[in-house]
């Protein structure tokens, strides 16, 4: 399988959290869950992006869908244009782990990462979708936000 380490990892996790009644354990515990679903991130098909996102890159000669957050300083090197989003935010994916007994494989594959622009970003975050997005594809509507498929 494509996460069995990192699925793992967050399985012992998901353990010690409901083994746990401290709230600053669980609070770190999410912490840590947090990083584990950053460095899936690095591993990930970024298939998506925004049309303004796209239309920058176009600009710059950049194709986004071979770029990650990681080497993001190299073509945007003060993060002033593009924003690395996750479509559901992390803090809800990972409530999505804590709080369900899915299969952890099937939330990792169920990540989705768009390229989107700065200012887009401000627009999800003026209107409340900063890490609450109970229906992403409605809260990227509501913002103005079209997403399209990538490709390399």
């Amino acid at each position: 399988m494509k996460y069995d380490f990192i699925k793992n990892v967050i399985e012992q996790f998901k353990l010690s959290y409901f083994k746990t009644n401290d709230d600053i354990e669980k609070q770190k515990i999410k912490a840590m869950l947090n990083q584990c679903l950053r460095i899936c991130d690095n591993y990930l098909y970024i298939n998506l992006a925004s049309k303004k996102a796209i239309e920058e890159a176009q600009k710059l000669n950049i194709n986004l869908s071979k770029m990650h957050w990681q080497n993001q300083s190299k073509f945007d090197p003060t993060r002033k244009v593009f924003i690395f989003e996750h479509k559901t935010p992390i803090k809800m994916i990972i409530d999505r782990i804590l709080l369900n007994d899915s299969d952890i494989n099937n939330i990792l594959e169920s990540i989705e990462i768009a390229w989107i622009t700065k200012e887009e970003n401000d627009i999800l975050d003026k209107k409340g979708y900063k890490s609450n997005r109970p229906d992403p594809n409605l809260a990227y509507k509501e913002a103005g936000i079209i997403l399209l498929p990538i490709t390399n």
